[in-house]
């Protein structure tokens, strides 16, 4: 029966090849040395490379991330992949390997505990000069999960660079619901939630339908309609892609000069 590749079959290739190490001239021992010592040279390059300089695409906070002392390390290094991820669709010609000026914005640093879940968020907006990028980013985790981060794009009004495209992990920086609901209450009328007075004017967007509704008091109608327009013309909204609709209310409405 066939036992295969036994021990004396070993022994007797180990014997072939000291026999025909024997008969091999010094020099051509030299050169079988030499060969092996490169070809060992070669794989140990090849294994520096592949474990230790071959480039990485990744993220690192690198400027005070000490603000960031409270959330877990895994959390911090899936916030930073997902935000590669997030960089690498809006630049797809993006041709760095690490993004390392990723700096959090001075005071926008928020924290939320929920005890009875033992639920822990934190929010928190970065800025990176290198790409011209800025990002809302919202973590969540308890004591046994690790949720996916959120990375938002911001309304120009806070992004550091209004003129940059912005893909997020869910919204983009033309995405409505970073502009709508809109809305201006008549001057003097501070607070809101004092009174049941409606806005001046409103807007609101239905991305599913395609329409956005500018809603008017009786009050200065053309001119807040020509206010409402310039606010949307100033978003990067593409209002081409959508129906404006005009509602004309006069409940509750104020009017300068009337009582």
């Amino acid at each position: 029966m066939d036992q295969g590749f036994s021990i004396n079959d070993q022994n007797k290739t180990s014997s072939i090849l000291a026999n025909l190490l024997q008969n091999l001239s010094r020099k051509q021992k030299i050169v079988i040395l030499v060969v092996s010592q490169i070809i060992f040279i070669i794989a140990i390059i090849l294994i520096i490379n592949n474990t230790i300089l071959k480039p990485r695409n990744r993220v690192d906070t690198f400027d005070n991330k000490e603000t960031l002392k409270n959330v877990p390390q895994a959390e911090i290094e899936l916030y930073e992949q997902e935000l590669w991820k997030v960089i690498s669709k809006t630049d797809k010609n993006l041709d760095k390997s690490v993004i390392d000026d990723v700096v959090v914005r001075e005071d926008s640093y928020t924290e939320e505990i929920d005890k009875d879940n033992n639920m822990h968020q934190v929010s928190f907006i970065i800025d990176i000069d290198s790409i011209q990028q800025s990002y809302r980013v919202i973590l969540s985790w308890n004591n046994s999960n690790l949720n996916t981060p959120i990375i938002d794009c911001l309304p120009i009004s806070e992004s550091k660079y209004p003129n940059s495209y912005c893909q997020g992990s869910y919204r983009n920086s033309d995405d409505l619901t970073l502009y709508l609901p809109y809305w201006v209450y008549p001057q003097g009328y501070d607070n809101p939630n004092a009174g049941p007075m409606a806005p001046d004017i409103y807007i609101d967007g239905d991305r599913t339908t395609q329409t956005i509704t500018i809603s008017l008091s009786t009050c200065n109608t053309e001119e807040n309609k020509k206010k409402a327009l310039k606010y949307l013309e100033d978003t990067p909204i593409d209002l081409s892609q959508y129906e404006i609709k005009y509602n004309i209310s006069n409940v509750n409405a104020v009017c300068e000069g009337n009582s």
